[in-house]
């Protein structure tokens, strides 16, 4: 779309008389930057009507080319797109599924034009009008004068609404985030600091890391378990100071937190492969003997990830034991093959895979082995094997589709092979 001024100079280049005034042209202008806002209008209106009646199949992929067709239409289209993020009361899935196409588009445009407007529309409309408008500030280009209307959001709402606006906060950054989320690890309300540190995991900020480290060292700590472990997981670059990884352990261990809260911990550290040294392998002895056996086997899993053999012989050790008793039943093979997986020997989880499926002739085939045989392959790059499993696996389309976000097959997914899991069709 022209501005007023190059319009009018493009008039006053071409089709014009010497009879024209400053006023005809004007006007002129005028005239045809108000015809081309109405087309553009026609456009985004249509083009968001018929996102909302997408039909569930192929739906995604239609979004994409829907999304293009407004983002061609340049930054002018920005504040046409603004009533549309207000689904309305008691929306349908339409509707929502519109709107958060809306927030997409306008947060890759990221026009500052818009940017009175989203702050204004902090206060209006309903809750799910104004969480988009947080969706939207979150990428907006002047991250300064959006933080303290959210900021003073953020005080006055309660849940979903003080969560979002905390998280945008956040991802905002600056002082104004710094310094409300610093503070709300001092707060007494637990659940403001389970998610003042949900907020920090997505930030970088060593003061930040300074407090909650001084957190998980507190006797009030313990209540926090799986906001700090999930916190650090998050920002693993702090484990190279061997002290962090030991005080995050010895909170695991003292703290009275639902075992399912030190496990899912322990799983998240699983993940970055930690270099566990002599100082940390101590403390981690009250979780090596701890009274739960998931607890036991997560910390051993770890511990073998690490290097640590005679924790990969303890671990290992009760799996062998049922193999030896129970050697025609398909079920503990795949079990031991599970955890050999787990601390990543696929050579010795493929095994035991094979011999799961081979017991499992003449009867209902289980997917499990199936599938992490699959997911060995997929690890070690073999994803033509990993296909043939899959291919093998007695699973439907959709729980294929499904697998096609499991962490194993990521690579794979980017490779000629995505083909075994029946997605659609990649866009043009």
């Amino acid at each position: 779309m022209l501005p007023l001024i190059p319009a009018l100079l493009c008039l006053a280049s071409s089709g014009t008389t010497p009879d024209d005034s400053l006023e005809d042209l004007l006007r002129r202008a005028r005239a045809e930057r108000e015809q081309e806002q109405a087309a553009i209008g026609d456009t985004v209106e249509a083009v968001m009507l018929e996102l909302e009646v997408l039909s569930d199949r192929n739906r995604d992929r239609d979004a994409v080319r829907k999304r293009k067709r407004l983002l061609d239409l340049g930054p002018e289209v920005a504040p046409l797109l603004l009533p549309y993020l207000e689904p309305g009361p008691d929306p349908g899935a339409g509707n929502i599924f519109r709107a958060g196409q809306a927030v997409r588009v306008l947060r890759e445009l990221a026009s500052p034009s818009i940017t009175d407007a989203l702050i204004a529309a902090l206060g209006l409309g309903s809750t799910d009008s104004r969480l988009n408008a947080l969706a939207v500030l979150e990428n907006c280009p002047e991250p300064k004068r959006a933080a303290p209307p959210v900021r003073d959001l953020y005080h006055a709402s309660t849940g979903r609404l003080r969560t979002a606006a905390m998280l945008t906060l956040a991802r905002l950054g600056g002082p104004e985030a710094e310094e409300l989320l610093s503070a709300s690890l001092e707060d007494a309300d637990g659940s403001v600091v389970d998610l003042a540190l949900g907020a920090l995991a997505e930030v970088e900020s060593p003061t930040a890391t300074a407090k909650v480290l001084e957190l998980c060292r507190q006797e009030r700590g313990s209540k926090h378990v799986l906001a700090i472990g999930l916190y650090f997981a998050a920002q693993p670059q702090h484990f190279a100071d061997q002290e962090v990884l030991i005080s995050v352990m010895e909170l695991l261990a003292r703290t009275d937190a639902p075992r399912g809260d030190i496990v899912r911990v322990l799983s998240q550290l699983n993940d970055l492969n930690l270099e566990i040294r002599s100082k940390v392998r101590k403390s981690m002895d009250p979780l090596v003997e701890h009274a739960h056996p998931e607890v036991r086997e997560s910390t051993l899993i770890l511990l073998a990830r690490s290097g640590d053999k005679g924790a990969r012989r303890d671990l290992v050790r009760p799996y062998n034991d049922k193999v030896l008793a129970r050697r025609d039943d398909d079920s503990v093979y795949t079990e031991r093959a599970n955890v050999w997986y787990q601390i990543q020997e696929y050579q010795e989880a493929i095994k035991d895979y094979k011999q799961a499926i081979k017991l499992m002739r003449g009867q209902t085939k289980e997917e499990a082995p199936f599938l992490g045989l699959a997911r060995c392959y997929a690890r070690m790059k073999k994803y033509k094997d990993a296909k043939a499993q899959l291919d093998l696996a007695p699973v439907s389309i959709a729980r294929l589709q499904e697998l096609s976000k499991d962490p194993a097959f990521a690579e794979m997914i980017e490779s000629k092979y995505r083909s075994a899991f029946q997605l659609p069709d990649e866009d043009e």
